[in-house]
Protein backbone atom coordinates (compact mmCIF):
# COMPACT_ATOMS: atom_id res chain seq x y z
CA UNK A 1 0.00 0.00 0.00
CA UNK A 2 1.57 3.49 -0.86
CA UNK A 3 1.37 5.84 1.77
CA UNK A 4 0.38 9.14 1.94
CA UNK A 5 2.76 12.04 2.63
CA UNK A 6 3.81 13.63 5.84
CA UNK A 7 2.12 16.76 4.71
CA UNK A 8 -1.02 15.54 4.53
CA UNK A 9 -0.94 15.61 8.41
CA UNK A 10 1.23 17.47 9.77
CA UNK A 11 0.77 20.83 11.68
CA UNK A 12 1.48 23.67 8.92
CA UNK A 13 2.84 27.13 9.99
CA UNK A 14 4.09 25.67 13.20
CA UNK A 15 4.95 28.36 16.23
CA UNK A 16 9.23 28.99 16.24
CA UNK A 17 10.71 30.63 18.80
CA UNK A 18 14.69 32.54 18.51
CA UNK A 19 17.72 30.66 19.98
CA UNK A 20 18.21 33.86 22.28
CA UNK A 21 14.55 33.77 22.95
CA UNK A 22 14.31 33.15 27.30
CA UNK A 23 12.94 29.35 28.16
CA UNK A 24 10.33 31.20 30.39
CA UNK A 25 9.27 32.61 27.24
CA UNK A 26 9.06 29.07 25.36
CA UNK A 27 6.55 27.85 28.33
CA UNK A 28 4.88 30.30 28.20
CA UNK A 29 4.34 30.16 24.28
CA UNK A 30 3.52 26.36 24.50
CA UNK A 31 1.23 27.06 27.26
CA UNK A 32 -0.99 29.52 25.55
CA UNK A 33 -0.55 27.71 22.24
CA UNK A 34 -0.83 23.95 23.85
CA UNK A 35 1.80 22.38 22.21
CA UNK A 36 4.82 20.41 23.22
CA UNK A 37 7.38 21.26 20.48
CA UNK A 38 8.76 24.69 19.16
CA UNK A 39 11.36 24.61 16.00
CA UNK A 40 13.81 26.88 16.61
CA UNK A 41 14.77 29.39 13.97
CA UNK A 42 17.19 31.86 13.28
CA UNK A 43 17.13 34.42 10.38
CA UNK A 44 15.11 32.14 8.64
CA UNK A 45 16.94 28.81 8.81
CA UNK A 46 16.02 25.93 11.41
CA UNK A 47 18.53 25.60 14.01
CA UNK A 48 16.54 23.74 16.51
CA UNK A 49 14.03 22.23 18.73
CA UNK A 50 12.92 23.00 21.56
CA UNK A 51 10.74 20.41 23.61
CA UNK A 52 8.39 21.09 26.70
CA UNK A 53 10.25 18.13 28.27
CA UNK A 54 13.47 20.41 27.54
CA UNK A 55 12.09 23.02 29.40
CA UNK A 56 9.96 20.98 32.32
CA UNK A 57 13.42 19.60 33.43
CA UNK A 58 15.23 22.54 33.90
CA UNK A 59 12.28 24.20 35.25
CA UNK A 60 12.19 21.80 38.33
CA UNK A 61 16.01 22.47 39.22
CA UNK A 62 15.94 24.34 42.19
CA UNK A 63 17.47 27.77 41.73
CA UNK A 64 17.07 27.92 37.99
CA UNK A 65 15.40 30.71 36.77
CA UNK A 66 14.04 30.15 32.87
CA UNK A 67 13.88 34.20 32.47
CA UNK A 68 18.02 33.83 32.34
CA UNK A 69 18.35 30.62 30.12
CA UNK A 70 18.22 31.03 26.72
CA UNK A 71 16.50 28.89 24.36
CA UNK A 72 19.77 27.92 22.42
CA UNK A 73 21.73 26.45 25.64
CA UNK A 74 19.29 23.44 25.68
CA UNK A 75 17.64 23.03 22.41
CA UNK A 76 18.01 19.97 20.43
CA UNK A 77 19.21 19.07 17.17
CA UNK A 78 16.12 18.71 14.81
CA UNK A 79 15.13 15.42 12.73
CA UNK A 80 13.78 16.78 9.67
CA UNK A 81 11.89 15.29 6.61
CA UNK A 82 11.14 16.21 3.36
CA UNK A 83 7.24 17.25 2.74
CA UNK A 84 6.77 14.53 0.14
CA UNK A 85 8.26 11.39 2.87
CA UNK A 86 6.04 8.77 3.48
CA UNK A 87 4.15 8.52 6.66
CA UNK A 88 5.67 5.18 7.09
CA UNK A 89 9.30 6.43 6.79
CA UNK A 90 8.45 9.04 8.71
CA UNK A 91 7.20 6.66 11.53
CA UNK A 92 9.75 4.48 11.02
CA UNK A 93 12.73 7.13 11.55
CA UNK A 94 10.45 8.62 15.09
CA UNK A 95 10.53 5.24 16.95
CA UNK A 96 14.82 4.56 15.63
CA UNK A 97 15.20 7.71 17.22
CA UNK A 98 12.96 8.10 19.80
CA UNK A 99 11.86 11.60 18.81
CA UNK A 100 8.35 13.24 19.17
CA UNK A 101 8.40 15.00 16.72
CA UNK A 102 10.15 16.19 13.57
CA UNK A 103 10.33 19.25 11.28
CA UNK A 104 8.79 19.08 7.49
CA UNK A 105 10.93 20.62 4.96
CA UNK A 106 10.23 21.70 1.53
CA UNK A 107 12.55 23.20 -1.17
CA UNK A 108 12.01 26.68 0.71
CA UNK A 109 12.14 25.55 4.01
CA UNK A 110 10.30 25.39 6.86
CA UNK A 111 6.86 23.73 5.94
CA UNK A 112 5.59 21.83 9.19
CA UNK A 113 5.99 19.78 11.91
CA UNK A 114 5.20 16.40 12.39
CA UNK A 115 4.25 15.29 15.97
CA UNK A 116 3.13 12.03 18.06
CA UNK A 117 -0.04 13.52 18.06
CA UNK A 118 -0.46 14.09 14.36
CA UNK A 119 0.84 10.62 13.98
CA UNK A 120 -2.05 9.51 15.84
CA UNK A 121 -4.22 11.43 13.61
CA UNK A 122 -2.96 10.05 10.67
CA UNK A 123 -3.10 6.06 12.00
CA UNK A 124 -6.35 7.10 12.34
CA UNK A 125 -7.65 8.04 9.11
CA UNK A 126 -5.35 5.37 7.60
CA UNK A 127 -6.95 2.85 9.38
CA UNK A 128 -10.44 3.85 8.32
CA UNK A 129 -9.72 4.34 5.06
CA UNK A 130 -8.23 0.19 4.94
CA UNK A 131 -11.94 -0.24 6.39
CA UNK A 132 -13.99 1.74 4.18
Amino acid sequence: MLMPPVDRYMTRVPVTIEPGSSLATAREMMTLRMIHHLPVVEHGNLVGILSERDVEVLAAIPGVDLGHVEVCRVMGRPHAVWSESGLDSVAELMREQGCDAVVVRDQRGLKGIFTVVDALGALDDVLQRATA
